[in-house]
């Protein structure tokens, strides 16, 4: 699937209003944001709302995830959407094997289309 900047625009719409339920926000970023289109995937960056003492008073559930994580992942999976790989097997199946040591927490999800949509949390 082909993501243009209005399949983006519109898959956000639908999204952050969910999210912002929960505490979350999310914003595009990558080739959709700076092109209007990509081949590959849709880049989008889900973060808190606010931080005012939030991500102190979150218990993490596993060491390491970031605040909410599994708040979006509900949010994500209401929407239809499914994870492909989640952040160690990124990391482990992807990233180690281009040598890359990137530390962004990032999981990829397919929405009902089959689109990829690469999902970064902090």
């Amino acid at each position: 699937m082909t993501w243009t900047l209005h399949d983006a625009l519109a898959l956000l719409r639908e999204l952050d209003p969910e999210l912002r339920k929960v505490g979350l926000t999310c914003a595009l970023a990558g080739s959709v944001l700076f092109k209007g289109l990509s081949a590959k995937d849709l880049d989008v960056i889900i973060f808190p709302l606010r931080d005012e003492g939030l991500l102190d008073q979150i218990p993490r559930m596993v060491e390491g995830e970031p605040p909410l994580h599994s708040e979006a992942c509900m949010v994500f999976a209401s929407l239809g959407m499914h994870r492909w790989m989640n952040e160690a097997e990124v990391k482990s199946m992807w990233w180690r094997l281009h040598g890359s040591r990137d530390r962004k927490w990032v999981e990829i999800w397919l929405d009902c289309l089959g689109g990829r949509v690469d999902f970064f949390m902090r």
